[in-house]
């Protein structure tokens, strides 16, 4: 057995663009519509961080306190949507037994809205302050 040694495989770049279009058939057959519109969700955040820290770091960050609030909220935003998506997906059934998807979403919008109001109470009181 000492001779038998598993040579190291290689990736090139033809496998990683095979494995990606599998992964997105799969990913189309096999989800759902409403996680398809939750994810669209979540890929928009993610934009959407991303942008406000390019804005931050390229243009200005003259009013700090407003990137802060709005890339907090747009994080909290994220932890929140993909804590829904774990919660409505049916896969995940057997984790969450007592919870059905329309809760998730009644939390969802509860949470959001505390989370709103706390920002924006961030920033008024930057604001008052000043």
């Amino acid at each position: 057995m000492a001779g038998s040694k598993a040579a190291p495989t290689k990736s090139t770049p033809l496998a990683a663009s095979s494995a990606v279009q599998t992964l997105w058939k799969a990913y189309i057959d096999n989800t759902s519509s409403r996680l398809k519109f939750v994810d669209s969700f979540l890929v928009f955040l993610i934009l959407s961080g991303v942008l406000q820290f390019m804005y931050c770091v390229l243009v200005t960050s003259f009013p700090f306190n407003a990137f802060l609030a709005g890339f907090a909220s747009t994080v909290g935003q994220f932890v929140l949507t993909a804590s829904l998506r774990s919660q409505a997906n049916p896969d995940n059934r057997s984790l969450f037994k007592d919870v059905s998807p329309e809760r998730c979403v009644v939390k969802l919008a509860s949470v959001v809205s505390v989370l709103t109001i706390t920002i924006c109470r961030c920033i008024t009181e930057h604001l008052l302050t000043s």
